[in-house]
């Protein structure tokens, strides 16, 4: 979250301080962090203790998994349009060796 301004200094835009309000009442009230989850995290004692105390929130909050591929008509797509851009690219070394060729380089 926020935007660095210098480079030790993180400025938080004003919907991140809402957001970060949110979660703190939502602890306070005894609701977690319903809706926030990729966000923060509540973590007792122990495990803190058992990660020696080690306050990094990536040992604790954990990030979801990337987004599975729709169907195999996706993964059909997505290798033409692999194979497409294989030939560009394939074209486009062939004109530069051409064009370096032309230079005699």
């Amino acid at each position: 979250m926020g935007r660095m301004t210098t480079r030790t200094q993180r400025v938080l835009a004003d919907e991140e301080h809402r957001i970060l309000s949110e979660i703190i009442e939502g602890w306070r009230q005894g609701r977690g962090t319903t809706g926030h989850d990729t966000l923060a995290t509540i973590v007792q004692p122990d495990e803190v203790r058992r990660q020696n105390y080690n306050l990094n929130p990536r040992r604790y909050i954990v990030r979801p998994a990337a987004r599975p591929i729709a169907s195999d008509q996706s993964v059909a797509a997505l290798r033409q349009e692999l194979d497409r851009l294989h030939d560009e690219a394939l074209t486009a070394d062939a004109h530069v060796t051409d064009l370096l060729r032309r230079l005699r380089w």
